[in-house]
C-alpha cells in the first residue's frame, strides 16, 4: 500500500510540473486583446522618464493579436462620440527572442516584449530616436489583457 501511495505521489508531482509548464506557455502568449494602460519615454543618459496616460477616446484603444495579424483599434472623437477605426497589419513573433516583426512598405519594424504574463505585456521600441544631446530614447507601452 505504501508503494502504491508513493507511486501515486511521484506521478502527481510529475503531472503537476507538466501542468505548470502548460500554464507558462499559455501565460506567455501574445494572442488576445490588449488595452494600453500607459506609455513611457525613457531617455538614456539623463535617466528622465516621461509618462503618458491614455485620456478621452484614446483610453479605448486596443490591440488584438490573432497569430497572423495585429489589429489596432484606435478611437477618435467624431460628433462627440468615440468612434473606432481599425488597422490591420501582418506580424511575425519570435517566441524565443520575444521580438515582434512587422513588414510594411516603409521597411521592417521590430519591437521587443520585455514583460509578458497571462495578464500584462510591455512592448519596447529602443529605436525610437534620440534627443538633442544624442541620448537614445526608449519608448515603452504597457498593456493589460482584456480577452
Amino acid at each position: 500500500m505504501k508503494k502504491l501511495f508513493l507511486s501515486f505521489a511521484v506521478f502527481s508531482a510529475i503531472a503537476s510540473c507538466s501542468n505548470d509548464n502548460d500554464h507558462n506557455e499559455q501565460r506567455e502568449s501574445i494572442e488576445g486583446n490588449w488595452k494600453v494602460q500607459k506609455a513611457e519615454i525613457f531617455v538614456q543618459g539623463t535617466n528622465k522618464t516621461t509618462i503618458f496616460l491614455p485620456q478621452g477616446c484614446e483610453a479605448e484603444n486596443t490591440l488584438e493579436f490573432d497569430g497572423i495579424n495585429q489589429v489596432a483599434v484606435n478611437y477618435e472623437l467624431k460628433n462627440n462620440v468615440c468612434s473606432p477605426k481599425a488597422n490591420s497589419i501582418q506580424y511575425n513573433y519570435d517566441k524565443s527572442s520575444r521580438v515582434i516583426y512587422y513588414n510594411t512598405e516603409n521597411g521592417q519594424y521590430s519591437y521587443k516584449i520585455t514583460l509578458l504574463t497571462k495578464t500584462d505585456m510591455v512592448i519596447e521600441n529602443d529605436k525610437y530616436g534620440v534627443d538633442d544631446n544624442g541620448n537614445t530614447k526608449i519608448f515603452k507601452r504597457y498593456y493589460k489583457k482584456i480577452k
